[in-house]
């Protein structure tokens, strides 16, 4: 873990998804295309994502520690995220959106990112699943802000490398329409949530950086 100073921008995020009405843990979205490593720029993508049904067990497990019948995640932890190309069509220059569900159990369209990566559990698409913490970060921030509200906050930086995918060469580039976190143990990882926005295009020598939000 990662202490960081938390800035305004921070604050207006939890708050707003404090002020939700949606119930149970919630998250929200900041994706940046960028070149300089140390400048994100302006986010061509902002907004809520959904916890689907098996991050929201997730949550119930850790929280009582006891596993279901059907599952038993009371040992993993959120510690990866993944990239796909599923999460929107273009029609006459239009992107259509698709919508993530309750069912979702992976990305639609997983991207391999490096074979170093794990493989996606529910698929065994290879290469996909990258350790947050291999560049990016995960922050745990004090949890109350303004009077009479106590919520526990999170922030994950979600970061797909210059030199990522290894199989873009110069020139080349690859759709990115969606991307997911997963809670892990060992090399099985389960998605726990799914986002997906209009088509970008990553160069090789661009860098893909997801700012994750979740408040409970």
């Amino acid at each position: 873990m990662e202490h960081t100073i938390v800035n305004q921008d921070d604050y207006k995020i939890f708050d707003k998804l404090g002020s939700s009405k949606v119930p149970g843990p919630k998250g929200w979205v900041r994706a940046f295309l960028h070149k300089n490593p140390n400048f994100l720029g302006t986010p061509f993508h902002e907004g809520p994502n959904l916890i689907v049904g098996n991050g929201r067990e997730f949550a119930a497990q850790r929280i009582f520690n006891v596993a279901s019948t059907a599952h038993t995640w009371v040992d993993y932890s959120i510690t990866d995220f993944g990239v796909g190309s599923g999460g929107a069509t273009v029609s006459d220059g239009t992107p259509i959106i698709a919508d993530p569900t309750l069912d979702d159990v992976g990305l639609n369209s997983p991207i391999t990112l490096s074979s170093a990566y794990d493989a996606e559990s529910s698929s065994s698409a290879t290469g996909v699943v990258k350790p947050i913490t291999t560049d990016g970060s995960i922050t745990l921030m004090d949890g109350e802000y303004g009077s009479g509200t106590y919520y526990s906050k999170a922030k994950c930086v979600c970061v797909v490398d210059a030199s990522e995918p290894t199989s873009l060469g110069a020139g080349d580039s690859q759709q990115i329409s969606e991307a997911g976190l997963y809670f892990t143990s060992g090399t099985t990882n389960v998605m726990f949530s799914h986002i997906c926005f209009a088509p970008k295009w990553k160069e090789s020598d661009s860098i893909l950086t997801i700012e994750w939000y979740i408040i409970c």
